[in-house]
């Protein structure tokens, strides 16, 4: 598979197999996602839904809290697919970006919050991910939120230019 990884003793490893490793040698504790609780500085505590920095503007401020609020609220389907194609090093398209999270939303968001949970550095496996969506959502969103800068979300003031109507290649996690 293209884009493999060597494990230590320099054999490659398909992303599915490191997903399977990763899940293998993590336990119930990363399978129910209790591993991803604390992201440090990156994102802080999954539970800290009040913390809005840098979301709505460092410090918080009311221009930024209402920008975040349009963003995700109104386009929040958009927002979440320009922040997966980030992660992936993709450019922001409508197919497979904003598709994904039209047609599965929770799958999209468990392989968003896989990909900025392991750009943090936080260990932990998908199942984990998946866990932490499904069973708050809203927790998981402001964790991921708070462990990424503005400019990976933000396309409304800086470039209103709608997603690009292509089609690269699937790419769901990194």
């Amino acid at each position: 598979m293209a884009n493999s990884k060597p494990l230590l003793n320099d054999a490659p490893i398909s992303k599915t197999d490191r997903l399977i490793a990763e899940i293998k040698a993590g336990g119930g504790g990363q399978a129910m996602g209790m591993d991803q609780m604390d992201w440090g500085e990156k994102g802080g505590q999954f539970y800290e839904c009040w913390k809005c920095e840098p979301c709505c503007g460092s410090p918080c401020n009311p221009k930024d809290g209402v920008m975040c609020c349009v963003h995700f609220t109104c386009c929040g389907m958009c927002t979440f697919s320009r922040i997966l194609a980030t992660t992936v090093n993709q450019e922001w398209a409508c197919f497979p970006h904003c598709m994904s999270f039209w047609c599965c939303p929770l799958c999209s968001h468990a392989c968003l919050r896989y990909n900025l949970r392991r750009s943090a550095g936080v260990p932990g496996n998908i199942c984990g991910d998946c866990m932490c969506v499904w069973c708050c959502g809203c927790c998981a969103i402001t964790q991921e939120l708070r462990s990424i800068p503005k400019s990976m979300w933000e396309w409304i003031p800086d470039k209103m230019a709608a997603p690009q109507p292509q089609a690269p290649e699937i790419q769901m996690v990194v």
